[in-house]
């Protein structure tokens, strides 16, 4: 989102794709890069991810239509996305102990 800082971009997406609503840790976890198709190509994409510390769930958001929301653990997480790269980010989350402590205590993390 051109205009904000990359991890209030993150923090909107969050609750437009997710409705999901909280603190944003201001510094990236981490990226990966994914083929994303356009209509005459194909295009090598990197994201940076942002760790949010969710606060509450909208019941009513922008995209509800368009998603389904569920909630499991880092390492389901890790298992269910496509992209190797994020799920190896997902993976190694737990060692990022800043971000960690931005999130919670460790025994509220369901890794």
């Amino acid at each position: 989102m051109k205009g904000l800082p990359d991890a209030e971009a993150a923090k909107i997406e969050a609750k437009e794709e997710a409705g999901v609503v909280g603190s944003v840790f201001p510094v990236s976890v981490g990226s990966y890069g994914y083929w994303r198709r356009t209509r005459i190509a194909f295009r090598l994409t990197r994201v940076d991810v942002y760790a949010l510390k969710v606060k509450r769930e909208k019941k009513r958001w922008k995209e509800r239509d368009q998603r389904t929301v569920t909630w499991v653990s880092l390492l389901d997480a890790a298992d269910l996305v496509l992209e190797p790269e994020l799920s190896t980010l997902l993976v190694n989350l737990p060692a990022n102990t800043t971000a960690c402590r931005f999130l919670g205590d460790v025994e509220d993390i369901l890794f």
